[in-house]
């Protein structure tokens, strides 16, 4: 691929790829690569890489992914959301929950990637958001607005809705995080409420699709 047709600038667009996965680094800098107006100035594969690689080589657009090492994506998007001018970051995920989709946009995300998304909607998704274009699919639009109006968990209702999904009982998960058994109770009561759902199972089910929890394979 030697142009994209969304181009409009003559500069060279530098790009910071982040990612945990040396095979999906790789095979993402070769694709972009072949672009002729964009470079690849840095591959990261932690967040803190990322952060530091950003403030070091100061790249005009970072394809960020979620599930990293140390730091994941949204705690990156959190740090660099501080710098001034903000950077322009396009979250590619495997993942698809309205949760992250919610958290990546409030962090400053310009742009939400799903990572079989093809060459050309990546390329042309760079230029978008390297000309300050936010670039959301009317999907997307539409969840986001959707999850805007339900009321979300906490950290600690999320990390209670974690364990559940990992097969745990009240017990258990109050021995895990150090509180009594009355006190999960409180939790689930609320993440279930908070889901509208009406077991334990539902309150996973939902979780996994809003991206609250992951769900081991």
């Amino acid at each position: 691929m030697d142009s994209v047709s969304t181009i409009t600038t003559d500069k060279t667009i530098r790009v910071l790829l982040a990612d945990d996965h040396a095979i999906v680094r790789e095979g993402m800098r070769s694709l972009v690569s072949q672009v002729a107006k964009f470079e690849v100035v840095g591959l990261a594969a932690d967040g803190n890489e990322a952060i530091n690689l950003y403030d070091r080589l100061n790249p005009d657009v970072v394809l960020l992914d979620l599930q990293m090492p140390i730091l994941n994506g949204h705690a990156v998007l959190e740090v660099l959301s501080n710098r001034n001018p903000k950077p322009k970051i396009i979250v590619i995920t495997t993942f698809q929950g309205d949760e992250d989709l919610r958290r990546a946009v409030r962090a400053g995300a310009m742009g939400y990637l799903l990572k079989d998304a093809s060459i050309e909607l990546i390329c042309e998704t760079i230029c978008k958001v390297y000309e300050g274009i936010p670039v959301f699919e009317s999907t997307q639009i539409m969840s986001l607005t959707k999850s805007l109006g339900k009321p979300h968990l906490t950290e600690r209702e999320q990390l209670v809705l974690q364990l559940i999904a990992q097969g745990l009982c009240n017990k258990q998960i109050g021995s895990k995080l150090h509180i009594s058994a009355g006190t999960v109770k409180t939790h689930v009561h609320a993440v279930m409420t908070k889901l509208e759902a009406s077991s334990r199972t539902e309150a996973v089910i939902i979780g996994a699709e809003r991206g609250l929890v992951r769900i081991r394979q």
